[in-house]
């Protein structure tokens, strides 16, 4: 670097360069930062305590200031005490954090604007001191509300007295009380969702029909309208109350903008119907719903229940080895109708992107190992074609990272080639020769896969179906939860898992990101909760996404039924993952089931 090679002057002009060009905070603040080491390197000393006294006051998200906080105060250089609380806060330094809001309220006590309190909230709450943070919410609700952050502070503390003091019925007037002083804002009718939601978790069903009426009745227009409508009828059905359940559904179906919603209102008018003995009028409603939302979860569940077939239901019988040869030669075939591409046009290789610096950079970072680098380029160049709406360079590409077994890119580069060709739904994308959905939906790892299926009892396709909601065939990748590997097995559940099975040996937590181990941990964990909970594969699902104690309430809300079992689920995540999971699986099975 120039600052290694002692150009200063240059490394302070490319610092300079990168801060005017750069659109991120986050860039800006590294680069600041770098600048005050610069100027501390050649003896500027006010020079690099005005950088990191820059850096801390105008990018305090940036772990950057934070470096730029410690230099600055090892340096002796002062700064505004919310300043350094905000920064130790967003770099995860509670207690240091707290002490400096301590100060600068005990010197500010009157005249602040709340922020101190604000923060020093979230700092109490991430140490798990929450009745201080009660206090500080309190403070700050009190007597900041024209503070951005008054909104969410009422949220926050309505959690805390929920989760962990256990107080509901407090936590739910919280919220009631936010929407009471502030209805006509955008949170309103959040809070009021939340505020039934707590009603719901403590098992006061009555308060929780009660306000999601309010919600439809005082928000008619809003997007929480069906939903809130659509809950009554859940409740209503899960405690036997059918007449009341079909009222609030059909009143769900008029209210629903999306065609996804619509299915679900209609999945549940069949089966309310259903349990009233008109089993016309279900079955009416289930054709309806199977058409409203082509392959959407809702619409596939409706055709399951009118074909009579079980939720996860394994074919009968399946062709695992498709000929994938003959399979690229029509999509060939068809890439050549579809865009008009002469005979001078070679799909074979990547034509001119074999001499893109990306290509080149990709092809050797992924040789040395670095996955995550050769990602970076490939899918850099994927995003370009994208947008350049280049079919026969997204079309090359998905080619060579599918033999480079570069397989989530390949899948991206797969499906933007079709919406190129103008196939942007769902449905439509399945239309396009079956080469595309085979790298789409492909039985990656099959080697592995398929032993591991056996052993356990899976339908291999299921497991295909799990692997590809959790990473997209990538077996490097990490969540921001730190699951890792094809199944994003965390590493606490790994270490267990792997002193239950006593292998590998000399287990560690890099071996998660091995494909064997992911798909043997991924295998045991999920035979495990399914066996926990005797073979129900939406309680098996949702335990191996939201834990298996999560799973087990939501059990016993939901009995037998597994479509109340989804609607009974909490986490908004936990509910996607198993609707992505069905959804995928039925593709999977059209796919390659030879009996469909």
């Amino acid at each position: 670097t120039h600052t290694q090679a002692g150009e200063y002057d240059a490394a302070l002009a490319y610092y300079d360069g990168i801060i005017a060009r750069a659109s991120s905070d986050f860039i800006k603040a590294q680069a600041t930062y770098e600048s005050g080491l610069v100027f501390q390197a050649i003896g500027q000393n006010d020079a690099a305590l005005a950088k990191f006294l820059f850096a801390v006051e105008n990018y305090p998200l940036s772990y950057y200031s934070y470096l730029s906080l410690v230099a600055l105060l090892d340096a002796s250089g002062t700064v505004s005490e919310l300043d350094r609380g905000l920064v130790d806060y967003f770099a995860g330094q509670y207690a240091v954090a707290i002490a400096a809001f301590d100060r600068y309220l005990a010197s500010n006590p009157a005249d602040n604007d709340g922020t101190a309190y604000y923060y020093r909230a979230l700092s109490r709450r991430n140490m798990s001191f929450y009745d201080e943070a009660l206090q500080d919410y309190e403070v700050f609700i009190a007597n900041y509300s024209s503070h951005p952050k008054w909104g969410d502070a009422w949220g926050e503390k309505a959690f805390i007295e929920w989760s962990q003091k256990g107080d509901y019925t407090k936590a739910a007037q919280t919220m009631l009380d936010f929407v009471k002083a502030a209805p006509n804002t955008n949170l309103a009718t959040d809070y009021l969702m939340s505020a039934a939601r707590i009603y719901e978790r403590d098992g006061q069903y009555a308060k929780a029909v009660e306000t999601w009426a309010r919600v439809a009745n005082e928000y008619p227009g809003t997007s929480n309208a069906a939903n809130a409508v659509f809950l009554m009828g859940v409740i209503y059905y899960r405690q036997g109350e059918y007449a009341p359940a079909l009222e609030s559904f059909n009143r769900s179906m008029v209210a629903s903008q999306s065609a996804s919603d619509q299915s679900r209102a209609l999945l549940w008018i069949g089966k309310s119907q259903e349990k009233l003995g008109n089993m016309e009028a279900a079955a009416t409603a289930w054709r309806e719903g199977q058409n409203r939302n082509a392959g959407g979860y809702y619409s596939e569940r409706a055709r399951d229940i009118l074909l009579e077939r079980a939720p996860f239901a394994p074919i009968t019988s399946s062709n695992l080895s498709p000929n994938l040869e003959q399979e690229r030669a029509d999509a060939d075939t068809w890439m050549r109708l579809t865009f008009n591409l002469g005979s001078d046009v070679d799909l074979n290789g990547l034509g001119v992107l074999a001499v893109d610096a990306r290509v080149i950079r990709g092809q050797e970072f992924w040789e040395l190992g670095l996955f995550e680098k050769a990602r970076l380029e490939f899918e850099n160049l994927r995003t370009e074609l994208e947008t350049n709406q280049d079919a026969v360079g997204s079309y090359r590409l998905t080619n060579y990272l599918l033999d480079l077994g570069l397989y989530r890119s390949a899948i991206f580069a797969a499906r933007q080639t079709l919406t190129i060709a103008g196939l942007d739904d769902h449905a439509e994308s399945m239309m396009a020769p079956a080469y595309f959905s085979r790298i789409r939906y492909g039985l990656y790892y099959s080697d592995l896969v398929l032993p591991e299926a056996q052993k356990y009892g899976f339908d291999p396709l299921f497991f295909f179906s799990v692997m590809r909601q959790e990473s997209f065939f990538e077996g490097f990748v990490s969540s921001s939860a730190g699951a890792r590997g094809l199944m994003q097995v965390i590493p606490s559940t790994g270490a267990q898992i792997a002193s239950e099975l006593g292998k590998p040996v000399g287990y560690t937590d890099k071996d998660l990101y091995r494909p064997y181990v992911s798909v043997l941990f991924g295998s045991y964990y999920l035979s495990k909760n399914r066996t926990l909970f005797e073979g129900d594969l939406y309680s098996t699902l949702a335990a191996y996404n939201g834990g298996p104690g999560n799973s087990l309430q939501w059990k016993q809300l939901s009995g037998e039924d597994p479509d109340l079992f989804l609607e009974s689920v909490r986490f908004e995540e936990t509910r996607n993952y198993i609707r992505n999971i069905y959804e995928i699986y039925t593709v999977y099975r059209r796919l390659y089931g030879t009996a469909e």
